[in-house]
């Protein structure tokens, strides 16, 4: 019998073993904690977490990576994905649907509707489909257009042109499609899968039960194993990464040494939690992000790459409305900080600022780079 759980109370283990965890508070705080085989969590600084908490993720996966496995993959239009075997095109009452079987759910057939991104052989980077549908063949190039059949072979229309596309000269497949509402609670697995559902449930020995998913499957549950999960959120639409942001890059307030050009952000193409890549800053310099209305908490962690601590020495400044809301002195005794801080909607800035070093080694990595909206309920 599965037992109905709070987001912090599953049933992750039916052993007496205590699962360590991060849980993030609508503050923009990791808090340390650990989680019993009844599923109550116990925060290890005495921090009251209550049942508003908005992720949690387990210690052991390190700073949050998700690796890959070499399957094809579909992202759907409302930001799940599916690491799984393709199984081809069917045509079903309602429609064209792609057939994936995934390693531990199974059998799904997924409305090319709901479909944003389908890839079939290795991409460096997918595509994504603005105002026409796009085929990425084997060899790079490219059609535009609008897909009318998905049969064998997919026909592909521009401008009165119709074109006959085989399936296995196709490496991905763009499809334009509405944008649905955010499910109340996402789950990223170590497969690189994305999945939501409405709810957990507990009683699944050494893991839980997400329940209410729509992936095309027999059933709308699934079990899944705590050594799967990589992250669980509770409320994805209150939260938004700052890696889907592009900044505007300027050169630092003062400089001692003028640099011949400043570079943009570095986005990691590794999957990560929360879908918060990690952003690698190559200072001195400043960027500034124009950040949503209603997102009221920037949460992250910056470190120094181990690579260069040896000589790097940088501080790095958050400000908003010409007001300095933090600073922190990174060196090799100080490598990493935790960033929780209040800002508003409009411009904010972050700084790369050089210390007594000088403008040699200040390269900073942003991890787990969230925006949050206290407002927003679930």
């Amino acid at each position: 019998m599965f037992v109905t759980a709070s987001f912090l109370s599953l049933l992750l283990s039916a052993s007496a073993e205590t699962t360590p965890v991060e849980v993030l508070t609508p503050q923009g705080q990791w808090v340390d904690a650990t989680i019993d085989g009844s599923g109550i969590i116990h925060s290890e600084t005495g921090i009251d977490l209550g049942s508003t908490a908005l992720a949690w993720i387990p210690k052991s996966d390190g700073v949050g990576a998700i690796e890959r496995r070499p399957f094809a993959f579909t992202k759907l239009t409302d930001g799940q994905v599916i690491i799984a075997t393709f199984g081809g095109f069917h045509m079903e009452p309602s429609g064209p649907v792609a057939r994936w079987k995934h390693p531990g759910m199974g059998m799904m057939d997924i409305s090319v509707d709901r479909t944003s991104f389908i890839q079939l052989q290795p991409m460096e980077q997918p595509v994504f489909a603005a105002n026409f549908d796009e085929i990425v063949l084997r060899n790079g190039d490219r059609l535009n257009g609008f897909i009318e059949s998905f049969a064998e072979p997919i026909i592909i229309e521009n401008a009165g042109v119709k074109r006959e596309v085989p399936l296995d000269r196709v490496a991905g497949i763009a499809l334009v499609s509405a944008q649905p509402k955010v499910a109340a609670v996402r789950v990223w697995l170590s497969d690189g899968s994305i999945i939501d559902g409405t709810s957990m449930t507990g009683g699944f020995g050494g893991g839980f039960v997400l329940q209410g998913m729509s992936l095309g499957m027999s059933r709308s549950s699934q079990p899944i194993l705590t050594d799967e999960i990589r992250c669980v959120s509770q409320s994805p639409k209150r939260m938004v990464p700052l890696s889907q942001f592009k900044p505007t890059v300027l050169p630092p307030i003062s400089p001692s040494l003028p640099r011949a050009e400043y570079p943009t952000p570095i986005i990691s193409k590794v999957e990560a939690p929360l879908g918060a890549s990690a952003i690698e800053i190559r200072g001195p310099e400043r960027l500034i992000y124009e950040i949503p209305k209603g997102f009221s908490i920037f949460s992250a962690e910056v470190e120094i790459p181990p690579t260069i601590l040896d000589w790097a020495d940088c501080r790095f400044v958050i400000r908003q409305n010409n007001q300095e809301i933090a600073r922190y002195s990174l060196n090799k005794k100080n490598p990493k900080a935790r960033i929780g801080v209040t800002i508003q909607s409009g411009p904010l800035e972050i700084e790369i600022e050089e210390a007594a070093g000088g403008p040699v080694g200040d390269m900073v990595i942003l991890r787990r780079a969230i925006l949050i909206d206290v407002a927003v309920g679930g």
